[in-house]
């Protein structure tokens, strides 16, 4: 029997996503480290030594309402350099496992916000021949999970077609380029760049998390 990927979206309810936001933010924790501590506290311990702190396949994304269903913590940061951001990836390894096209820092680690605990979001381009399935995140797992304190967070792509989806239009705003040999990632974030100085994309907010819509005439108004 195939073992599951070990990624999961939880729902909750406003309130109770907001309890956990603030206690993750107290212990200066990320959610999934709060989530698995959760689990391994619990008196039923016959699987929580198996359990593992790790971003991408092996953690668990609670979805707080916004458009791509990841949950981060808010609140105070420490502020960290890149060169801190990448202890979590050997990018050279990271290379000759997946073959990208690009690969692209976001999140709080590229915003300089990242804090003890906080995930180090990468998103990794793969190219068109190559289809983005389950399997990589497990091979993700194989070579990066660990329990270390800067968790690496993969989230696996190929460059758009048409219209950006949320994810690739946040990488644009805020994306820190790490590997880029062909310079294709450059051309796709000036690009969609341009479409949101335009105007053609619209950024909300959604209990905390952003997410993006197209224009609209009633947007316009």
């Amino acid at each position: 029997m195939t073992l599951p990927s070990g990624k999961f979206v939880l729902r909750l309810n406003p309130r109770m996503h907001q309890l956990l936001r603030q206690e993750a933010e107290s212990k200066k924790l990320s959610l999934n480290q709060l989530i698995v501590q959760k689990l391994e506290n619990t008196e039923d311990n016959r699987w929580s030594n198996d359990l593992s702190v790790c971003g991408g396949a092996g953690g668990t994304d609670l979805a707080g309402g916004g458009a791509d269903g990841g949950a981060s913590v808010g609140g105070a940061h420490e502020g960290t350099d890149l060169g801190e951001a990448l202890k979590a990836i050997d990018l050279e390894v990271l290379k000759e496992i997946f073959t990208p096209e690009a690969v692209i820092l976001f999140g709080s680690a590229s915003r300089g916000e990242m804090r003890s605990g906080s995930d180090v979001d990468l998103l990794i381009v793969l190219p068109k021949s190559q289809p983005v399935n389950r399997q990589l995140y497990r091979r993700w797992d194989e070579r990066f999970c660990s329990e270390s304190d800067k968790i690496a967070a993969p989230q696996f792509s190929h460059f758009p077609k048409g219209d950006p989806a949320s994810l690739w239009l946040e990488v644009a705003v805020e994306g820190e380029i790490l590997y880029d040999p062909h310079g294709s990632a450059r051309r796709q974030l000036t690009a969609i760049r341009h479409q949101i100085a335009k105007g053609g994309f619209v950024r909300k907010m959604s209990h905390g998390h952003p997410y993006w819509v197209k224009r609209t005439k009633s947007h316009a108004k």
